[in-house]
């Protein structure tokens, strides 16, 4: 079984983790609507703070995820499938079409393995 293409965004959205779009939309709600009070100061600064906290731990569990195989980053394959596209002169489209073609021969590998 092939790991599935994920982008950070779903990975996080998958495992209930805070994206970067929930903490910037924390801080633009903030800025535009922020009473002057100590107290919702602290409230906003205490929220933003644990926002970012799960951002950051979505993120390296993210990176963990990818180095042990469990998901392909899918904007890195994205990226690839689009520079292997390229002139086939161009030495990185080369590359990128050296990388895409032993990514299916491990895949097809360990379908073989499992089956």
């Amino acid at each position: 079984m092939t790991a599935p293409l994920m982008n950070l965004t779903q990975f996080a959205v998958s495992r209930g983790l805070p994206t970067s779009a929930d903490v910037e939309s924390h801080i633009h709600a903030g800025l535009r609507s922020a009473p002057t009070t100590k107290t919702y100061q602290r409230w906003f600064d205490a929220k933003l703070a644990a926002l970012q906290a799960g951002r950051d731990e979505a993120t390296r569990l993210f990176r963990e995820a990818i180095a042990s195989g469990e998901i392909i980053d899918a904007d890195v394959q994205v990226s690839l499938e689009q520079k292997a596209a390229g002139h086939p002169d161009n030495a990185s489209t080369q590359a990128a079409q050296r990388l895409l073609a032993k990514r299916r021969e491990l895949t097809r590998e360990q379908g073989e393995s499992n089956g």
